[in-house]
C-alpha cells in the first residue's frame, strides 16, 4: 500500500513539473512578444513621436457640454426622426434627454466565490486568487434591466413637465431650435 502511495506522489510530482515547464515556455513566448511589440512602439515613437497637447480643445469641450447639462433651467429641443429619416417634429424638453439605462447604482456587481463585493462595503476586498464573475444588479425600483432595454430615452416636456419616452433613440438634440422643417409635438393637457 506504501508503494503505491508513493508512485502516485512521485506521479503527481511529476505532472506538476510538467506544467512548471509548459508555464515557463507560455511565458518566454510571451515575453518574447511582448518585447517585438515593445521594439515596434519604440521605433514608432521615434519616428512619429506622441505630441504635445497646448490647448486641449476636446477637454473644454468637455467641460462646457458638462456645464450646459448642469443648468437646471436648460431647455433642449429635440428632434424625433422617423425610421426613414424624415423628422415627425420636436419637443421643447427640461433638462437634456437621459438613456433609460442611465441608473444611480452600478448596473452590475461582481460575485466573488465568497460572496458579493461592493465597492462601498466596507469588508475587505477578496485575495487576488478569487475568482469573480460579473452579475447584473438590480435598479432602484427593484428590477433587473437587460442590454437591450438600453435603446429608450426620456426627457420632461419644458411646458407640462410631462414624462416623455422614445424609443428607438432617434434623436436630434440641440439647445437652441435648429432651422428644420418640423412641427412641435405638444402634450394635450387635461382641459383639451
Amino acid at each position: 500500500m506504501k508503494y503505491i502511495m508513493n508512485l502516485l506522489i512521485i506521479a503527481a510530482l511529476a505532472f506538476v513539473m510538467m506544467g512548471c515547464d509548459i508555464n515557463e515556455r507560455e511565458t518566454s513566448t510571451s515575453e518574447k512578444q511582448e518585447q517585438v511589440r515593445d521594439s515596434i512602439m519604440d521605433r514608432a515613437n521615434a519616428q512619429v513621436p506622441v505630441p504635445e497637447v497646448q490647448d486641449f480643445v476636446k477637454r473644454r469641450a468637455i467641460a462646457e457640454y458638462m456645464e450646459r447639462m448642469d443648468d437646471p433651467n436648460k431647455t433642449f429641443y429635440l428632434y424625433i426622426i422617423a425610421d426613414t429619416g424624415n423628422i415627425l417634429g420636436y419637443h421643447v424638453s427640461r433638462g437634456g434627454p437621459v438613456n433609460i439605462c442611465t441608473f444611480l447604482t452600478p448596473p452590475d456587481r461582481v460575485q466573488w466565490s465568497g460572496g458579493f463585493y461592493h465597492s462601498d462595503s466596507r469588508q475587505s476586498r477578496p485575495s487576488l486568487d478569487s475568482s469573480g464573475v460579473n452579475r447584473k444588479a438590480p435598479g432602484v425600483d427593484g428590477v433587473y434591466y437587460g442590454d437591450a432595454a438600453c435603446d429608450s430615452t426620456y426627457f420632461f416636456d419644458a411646458q407640462t413637465d410631462a414624462l416623455i419616452e422614445v424609443h428607438g433613440n432617434n434623436l436630434i438634440v440641440s439647445d437652441q431650435p435648429l432651422d428644420l422643417d418640423a412641427e412641435p409635438i405638444n402634450v394635450r393637457t387635461e382641459s383639451e
